[in-house]
């Protein structure tokens, strides 16, 4: 089972060249680094100025080093390592850009994700899951790295990630300096935002069964006993850690409704939106589910 609320937090590297020009006065060095920083998203076709509106649920918090991101209580923080960096608030999250200088080849970035989370790789980015059950919570995405220079060309760039540290490692061979590298902290899923949980056929196929007993579970017990649930156990467990026993309750209530309602195959992957909760339940691609 795989239970999800999509994060996307693309990583940007940016190089970009010293901006005074002949017979122009120089500018301050606030007002340089934050020139770059525009312009290493312009480059990019990306709105340097915030958002003045975010997706409903989602609070954004930045200061022009670190951005936090909380959709439905599930945060994640994001610190640039950089000496100098910029943020930029949009309306599904929040970038966060760190600045290089002449030499330096990769822009490394603190990753604060929800307890017992981790980042999963997922093509050229990563994931944000935690497991439940046989699959997964997936919080959100760190989408695939780019990079470009102060001409506007396009550079080699991906990403590794150890001990809480997102690396974005750039060929900047050719390329012009300093360099502006960013994560973008983004919520949602090709459905729009929110948590989607992904399980598998032969999963739903027992919470439904188990539908009639899920109503008479109480708050007593606690997820402890919610986990202890014949058959399901396992599966319950996992959600009533995530959103507690009330939602979690209602959770399951709205599920195994859709799920009596559908074809199931034991061994596909199917996924439906629990919060806000959602009201179709849809086989997808086996991936989500491992």
């Amino acid at each position: 089972m795989k239970f999800g609320m999509l994060i996307k937090v693309p990583l940007i590297a940016v190089m970009a060249s010293a901006l005074a020009t002949a017979g122009t006065a120089p500018a301050s060095a606030g007002s340089m680094r934050e020139h770059i920083f525009d312009r290493a998203q312009l480059a990019l076709g990306l709105d340097p100025v915030d958002a003045q509106n975010t997706v409903e649920g989602l609070k954004i918090e930045h200061d022009g080093t670190s951005a936090t991101a909380d959709y439905m209580a599930l945060s994640v923080t994001v610190d640039a390592l950089t000496t100098h960096s910029e943020t930029t608030q949009t309306e599904d999250g929040v970038r966060v850009m760190g600045l290089l200088q002449s030499g330096e080849s990769t822009a490394d970035f603190a990753i604060d994700l929800p307890t017992g989370a981790d980042l999963e790789r997922s093509g050229e980015g990563y994931l944000i899951t935690s497991p439940v059950g046989e699959g997964k919570i997936v919080y959100g995405e760190i989408e695939s790295p780019w990079a470009v220079d102060a001409d506007g060309k396009a550079l080699e760039t991906h990403y590794s990630f150890a001990d809480g540290v997102l690396t974005q490692k750039v060929d900047i061979e050719g390329a012009k300096f300093p360099v502006v590298a960013d994560p973008k902290i983004k919520f949602g899923t090709s459905d729009g935002p929110g948590v989607y949980w992904n399980l598998w056929g032969h999963e739903a196929k027992k919470i439904a069964a188990f539908a009639m007993s899920t109503a008479g579970l109480t708050t007593a017990g606690g997820c402890i006993a919610a986990g202890k649930l014949p058959n399901v156990g396992y599966i319950i467990q996992g959600i009533c850690s995530f959103v507690g026993v009330p939602t979690m309750k209602a959770i399951l209530s709205s599920a195994s409704k859709i799920i009596k309602g559908t074809k199931i195959s034991s061994a596909g992957c199917y996924q439906i939106k629990i919060v806000p909760r959602g009201n179709k339940f849809k086989k997808v691609n086996v991936k989500n589910c491992k």
